[in-house]
C-alpha cells in the first residue's frame, strides 16, 4: 500500500498497514533450514497432524488473505486440531528458495503450500483456491 507524502509529493510506503487488518509481518524474512523443516515434520507426526508449509510474502494480497483466513474461526480451530503450520517468506522470489526447492514447490505462483501427512504422503498446492480446496477436503474427511 502506498501513500502520497503531500509535503514532498513523492510516493512512499504507507506507515499504516491497511490490508484487511492483517499484521504487516506475517512473513518475517526468517531463513528456513532443512533442520527446521525436519523438526516440523517430526512434531507433526508425533501429534498425528499434517505439516503445512505455507510459502508467501507480505506484498502478496492473496498470501495475506489466505493467512488471515487460516487465523479466523472456524478455520483456526480446524488448523489447530489437524495441522502444524510453518510460514515461509519468499521475499521477492529471492528468499528461502532452497526450502522451496527441497520440497518441490514451483515458486511461480504464491501462495503455495506443501502438506505432509503423518504417513509422509505429500500434496503440493499452488494458489489460494487450490490450498482452500485441499483444506476443505481434509476438513470433510475429519468430520
Amino acid at each position: 500500500m502506498y501513500a502520497i507524502n503531500h509535503e514532498k509529493r513523492i510516493a512512499r510506503p504507507s506507515t499504516s498497514f491497511e490490508h484487511k487488518n492483517v499484521p504487516p509481518a506475517l512473513f518475517d524474512g526468517t531463513t528456513v533450514t532443512q533442520r527446521e523443516l525436519d523438526a516440523l515434520f517430526t512434531t507433526a507426526r508425533a501429534q498425528h497432524k499434517y505439516a503445512m508449509i505455507e510459502f508467501g510474502a507480505n506484498w502478496c494480497g492473496d498470501c495475506l488473505d489466505l493467512s488471515r483466513e487460516l487465523e479466523e474461526s472456524p478455520t483456526r480451530e480446524f488448523v489447530q486440531q489437524h495441522l502444524v503450520v510453518l510460514r515461509v517468506d519468499v521475499g521477492n522470489f529471492d528468499h528461502n528458495l532452497e526450502a522451496a526447492h527441497s520440497l518441490g514447490v514451483d515458486m511461480s505462483v504464491i501462495p503455495a503450500a506443501v502438506f505432509v501427512a503423518p504417513d509422509n504422503g505429500r500434496f503440493t498446492a499452488s494458489g489460494t483456491k487450490e490450498i482452500q480446496a485441499f483444506l476443505k477436503n481434509l476438513s470433510d474427511r475429519a468430520e
